[in-house]
C-alpha cells in the first residue's frame, strides 16, 4: 500500500476493505455476474471470486478487452448479456 493511501487512512480513520474473495462468498446465493478482461491476472482473480461465490456466480471473459473495457469492446453483446442476467436475477 502506498504512503498516500496510508496517510489518508490515518487521517480519516478508515480501515482497509476486506478481501473481495471473502466478501463475494457472503453474496451467495444471490446471482453474480463477473466480467473479466483477458489481460493480466484479471481472469484468474475472477475465477477465485467465482469459486468463492459458488454456483450463483457466472464468469464472462472478454479476451480482447482491457480492464473495464468490455462495454467498449463488445457493446451489443455486453448489453444483451447484462440484460439477460438482470432479467433472470430480478
Amino acid at each position: 500500500m502506498g504512503i498516500g493511501l496510508r496517510l489518508i487512512r490515518a487521517v480519516s480513520g478508515t480501515r482497509p476493505a476486506p478481501p473481495l474473495e471473502d466478501v463475494v462468498g457472503r453474496i451467495a446465493p444471490r446471482p453474480i455476474l463477473l466480467v473479466a478482461s483477458g489481460h493480466g491476472a484479471e481472469v484468474s482473480a475472477n475465477r477465485v471470486y467465482g469459486d468463492a461465490a459458488g454456483a450463483s456466480a457466472a464468469l464472462w471473459t472478454i479476451p480482447e478487452a482491457s480492464h473495464t473495457g468490455g462495454l467498449r469492446s463488445r457493446p451489443d453483446e455486453y448489453e444483451r448479456r447484462t440484460i439477460e442476467f438482470l432479467d433472470s436475477a430480478l
